[in-house]
């Protein structure tokens, strides 16, 4: 079993843009994307290359955009989605 943490960069901007967790070449653990700027994203949780647990992102302002939980690459149970001002518009239910 090899564990390996994997960090892409878009060279030609040089910045980092994904940092991915591997376990046996599959996604395992924490994902985490950036934006240009380097402010993260989006945060999501990964269990044997599948969606699975907390996902997080954010607008570029840095205010929350959607949260909520993933099983099995699905949404699952409740989610938010937020204007961009950080208020809460809609609440859905999976």
């Amino acid at each position: 079993m090899s564990t390996s943490i994997e960090r892409v960069r878009c060279w030609a901007l040089d910045f980092l843009t994904e940092l991915v967790e591997y376990d046996d070449n599959k996604i395992q653990g924490q994902y985490k994307s950036y934006y240009g700027n380097g402010e993260l994203q989006s945060l999501a949780s990964y269990k044997n290359d599948s969606l699975s647990g907390y996902y997080v992102d954010y607008y570029k302002n840095g205010k929350m955009k959607t949260q909520g939980w993933n099983k099995d690459n699905m949404r699952h149970g409740e989610w938010h989605s937020y204007n961009t001002d950080g208020t809460l518009s809609i609440i859905n239910f999976y």
